[in-house]
């Protein structure tokens, strides 16, 4: 019997593309390519149920001392060593902290001026629109397809126990990553809730975030700038903005010299997070007389790291 080729079913897996009569035909015969396709469809959705992980903090070390004990291993010396995890693209930082300038319609990912226009709502009641152009930069992106046509070649085609050698390792895989998370659960359940970020010191100015059309309804907040130990943060309140499936709320400043063109300057200061209050880093050598517009944008989970031109928020600082 002649089996489906192996880079097929692992598209299939993976949604890209649909069986045709005779796969459709095969798979309901043929139990070890159904098998196999139900494997890998199983991985394709752990892959997808990972993308949304962000920051997942390290267990402290009574989480460590828990194990040992469970393990009676109470005689090691010294715990395992901290395993970071790489579960977020990482942000696209211009060389020495320089705002990167650009022309709308000319972006690495081949958007359009269209698409990358930021909303032409009024700043500061000026009514200037302005085209926005991010500072782009490649944002790594993990390759399923890559990885499991890799780890099948690697294996040899139909090599015997293929298959029962890849459930266990999957198996494990699993098992590890509910161990872990449980840990951390745990951890983090007996661990005291952080403090919240500090608002705006009584005394320093401050500047009302108004919402932008297409904001939602209710959304609006508040922004200033402090100083905390020699670094300049900027303090950002925001209220009335629901959490996103497919995507965050990130923080900008604009140039406002470059609103009207022909490129407008902008430095990313980082994603909101869920809470409502956040303290973000803005770089030393910024130039805040002229990158003075606070502008909170709506971001996709797309891997491009250019201003997404669906700004929410916008105020200008004093």
């Amino acid at each position: 019997m002649s089996h489906l080729e192996p880079e097929r079913l692992v598209l299939l897996a993976l949604g890209e593309g649909t069986l045709d009569q005779h796969e459709t035909g095969h798979l309901d015969t043929c139990g070890q390519c159904r098998t196999e396709m139900d494997e890998l469809r199983g991985v394709a959705g752990l892959g997808r149920q990972t993308q949304r992980l962000r920051e997942l903090p390290p267990p402290p070390e009574h989480v460590w001392q828990r194990i040992r004990a469970e393990l009676a291993a109470s005689d090691r010396a010294t715990p395992p060593p901290a395993v970071t995890l790489h579960t977020d693209p990482p942000p696209a930082i211009p060389t020495g902290g320089q705002p990167r300038s650009g022309v709308p319609g000319a972006l690495s990912d081949g958007r359009t001026e269209h698409h990358a226009l930021i909303n032409a709502a009024p700043v500061g009641g000026s009514g200037a629109p302005g085209p926005a152009n991010g500072q782009a930069g490649p944002v790594p992106g993990g390759d399923e397809v890559g990885r499991l046509r890799a780890a099948r070649r690697s294996a040899g085609r139909r090599a015997p126990g293929w298959r029962a050698t890849a459930g266990i390792a999957a198996a494990a895989a699993i098992v590890a990553a509910v161990v872990a998370a449980a840990g951390t659960a745990l951890a983090l359940r007996d661990e005291p809730a952080a403090a919240p970020v500090a608002a705006c010191p009584a005394g320093a100015p401050r500047v009302s975030l108004e919402a932008l059309p297409g904001a939602p309804a209710g959304a609006g907040g508040f922004a200033c700038l402090v100083t905390v130990d020699g670094e300049r943060k900027l303090v950002v309140h925001a209220e009335g903005m629901p959490a996103q499936a497919d995507g965050d709320y990130e923080a900008w400043l604009l140039d406002s010299t470059s609103l009207q063109g022909p490129g407008l300057r902008m430095q990313a200061l980082g994603p909101m997070g869920a809470k409502a209050d956040q303290q973000l880093n803005v770089p030393g050598n910024l130039d805040l007389h002229k990158f003075n517009i606070v502008d909170i944008s709506a971001e996709p989970h797309d891997g491009d790291a250019t201003h997404s031109g669906k700004s929410l928020l916008r105020g200008t600082l004093p």
